[in-house]
């Protein structure tokens, strides 16, 4: 299971240690208008190894709260949930991305997306 959790403060940080020990969780994603704080709990939760298995948190994507407000005039957190849909609109429109019903982002190649991240000036680290 991979997790996002918006919100590293008092309650998302402890959120974060508790989950982080979860045989079901792969990845968590940690967004907070506060990129220092994000850092911080990232810090703490670090990497390791838990039951054999290879574990670790991740900052996915990293958006500074001043920059967004100045350049978007929304918070951090609003544009990066905002971001990822008109991606995949845009993909979508292009032909990238098609086929009927719902499909979850596994379903498609990963590639075009982080491209386009790229693109909206929304570099990434993994």
């Amino acid at each position: 299971m991979m997790v996002l959790l918006i919100g590293v403060g008092g309650v998302g940080a402890a959120i974060a240690k508790l989950a982080q020990n979860r045989p079901c969780l792969k990845h968590m994603v940690l967004a907070d208008f506060n990129l220092e704080r994000a850092k911080a709990v990232r810090a703490r939760l670090g990497t390791g190894v838990r039951v054999g298995k290879h574990r670790g948190v991740y900052i996915y994507e990293l958006t500074d709260n001043q920059e967004s407000m100045k350049n978007y005039g929304c918070q951090a957190v609003s544009l990066q949930t905002a971001t990822g849909p008109v991606i995949s609109m845009e993909l979508l429109a292009e032909g990238t991305r098609h086929g009927k019903g719902v499909h979850g982002p596994e379903a498609f190649n990963p590639h075009p997306f982080m491209q386009m991240m790229i693109a909206y000036q929304f570099p990434y680290q993994i």
